[in-house]
């Protein structure tokens, strides 16, 4: 197989490995030759970075909800540095909340994803509960909502994790 020719559907994944991570030696001088180690190390990083991102909940706020402010998001990270807690913060365009702005979503990887409407400045500390009980919670389920005070209220949806 040479660069030009497509990968086919029909190449067992082995190959298409191979074909994709290891260069023909007349590529590759000896000097740019990655050894075995070289291999596994850059592997490892790699995992260690991807089980990091997939073990933080992330909070998406959209920024173009009618009346949104601009300075939550800022504010959401300061709480957040604040009180010590991880999180992956992001912006998006129009998250389908229009009729309760400003809208929030909180997922991670195999738990329960929420959307909350109506979110603003005075929520910081309910938000900052509920992320800690997010975090804390196998599913991100819980058994009693009482302790996220008036975020509870504000929820618009609740998306099962997907089922293995």
């Amino acid at each position: 197989m040479t660069l030009r020719e497509p990968i086919s559907a029909s190449l067992p994944i082995a190959q298409v490995w191979t074909f994709l991570k290891v260069p023909h030696q007349n590529q590759v001088s000896k000097s740019n030759q990655q050894t075995p180690a070289d291999v596994e190390s850059q592997r490892r990083l790699l995992n260690q970075g991807l089980a990091r991102r997939m073990h933080l909940p992330t909070i998406t706020l959209c920024r173009t909800c009618r009346d949104a402010d601009p300075a939550l998001l800022e504010q959401i990270t300061a709480t957040l540095e604040e009180s010590g807690v991880k999180a992956r913060l992001q912006q998006v365009d129009c998250m389908s909340g229009c009729l309760r702005p400003q809208t929030l979503a909180v997922r991670q990887n195999g738990k329960t994803a929420y959307l909350f409407g109506e979110i603003t400045a005075l929520d910081l500390p309910d938000i900052l509960t509920f992320i800690q009980m997010y975090r804390d919670s196998p599913d991100g389920n819980f058994a009693d909502a009482r302790p996220l005070g008036s975020l509870r209220l504000k929820a618009i949806a609740r998306i099962p994790a997907e089922v293995p």
